[in-house]
């Protein structure tokens, strides 16, 4: 991991099946690689200018967890996985960009 990207807005949620009893916050960072032939500084921006569609990504996965699945540590790491595997899908086609996803907070009520 090159830097951790740690811009992005925390997201409240409220989990699949939870019926609004519920809800969980969630702050996310991103480990990103160092890719040959691509300086920091364009995968910055590059990062930058994706926020809202990481956003949404976040969003649109959380919510389709169970608050079960939220509050066991097998379903945080799957959750990590597919929010990693998602956004690396739009950021660049070629590479690998984010490497690992970091829980910066998560709370679940």
């Amino acid at each position: 991991v090159a830097f951790v990207f740690d811009k992005l807005d925390a997201v409240t949620i409220n989990p699949s099946e939870s019926g609004g009893a519920h809800y969980v916050q969630i702050q996310i960072n991103l480990g990103v690689a160092q890719i040959e032939g691509i300086k920091l500084e364009e995968i910055m921006r590059l990062m930058e200018s994706r926020k809202a569609k990481m956003l949404d990504t976040i969003i649109r996965i959380a919510t389709s967890r169970t608050m079960e699945e939220l509050n066991s540590q097998e379903g945080r790491d799957k959750l990590k996985e597919e929010i990693r595997k998602q956004i690396n899908l739009f950021l660049n086609d070629e590479h690998e960009i984010v490497k690992e996803v970091y829980f910066a907070s998560f709370t679940t009520q």
